[in-house]
């Protein structure tokens, strides 16, 4: 039987890691103005706790704070930002939620299996439904049964409810009218499970 790789490892590594760019950044830099601090944030940080997210996105609470929870404290600390909610801090940094930006990612990932930008066959991940229903758009997926967390979050099932409720009018033409889409015209926080 093989063993299931455990991504709360995973997760707690990365945490740390960032946690520790962080305090890095806080103590390199000299300036406190908030655009560069942001800028390093999301050059040195960020990045750490994105990639590869399609793998080992987390559906556990505890996991997805625990990612949040770096930047939430990173932008507590700026200045002007102390007090303010964490929605609103973000809102005027111009920044998202990590998990808004994971499901993204989600999707953007789903887009280039379906549509050949990858080695990997789509047959491998997804099923077009082959329902006749003319509402929403026409690339829906099926979603196959689960009997198990560890199948139904994985990728190729956890993006498809999403990907089915994209809008009607979603343009699938070229990837970057597909990622230009997804940017405002459509509510991604709907589906995080975070909404403290």
């Amino acid at each position: 039987m093989r063993k299931i790789f455990p991504f709360a490892s995973h997760i707690h590594s990365i945490v740390q890691k960032a946690a520790q760019r962080c305090y890095l950044i806080s103590k390199s830099f000299q300036s406190h103005n908030t655009e560069l601090l942001v800028r390093a944030f999301t050059t040195y940080v960020r990045p750490l706790l994105e990639v590869n997210s399609q793998v080992w996105s987390p559906h556990l609470l505890k996991d997805i704070r625990r990612l949040e929870t770096v930047q939430r404290r990173f932008t507590k600390k700026l200045n002007g930002l102390e007090t303010p909610a964490y929605d609103e801090r973000l809102k005027s940094l111009g920044l998202e939620r990590l998990e808004t930006r994971r499901i993204r990612s989600d999707l953007l990932f789903a887009y280039k299996v379906l549509f050949g930008f990858t080695g990997l066959r789509s047959t491998d991940f997804f099923i077009l439904s082959e329902s006749v229903t003319t509402r929403g758009h026409p690339y829906k997926l099926s979603l196959t049964r689960c009997y198990t967390d560890v199948r139904k979050y994985f990728f190729c099932n956890r993006v498809v409810q999403i990907w089915n409720q994209l809008p009607g009018n979603t343009d699938f033409s070229t990837i970057g009218s597909f990622k230009h889409a997804l940017l405002p015209g459509f509510n991604l926080s709907q589906f995080c499970h975070l909404q403290d």
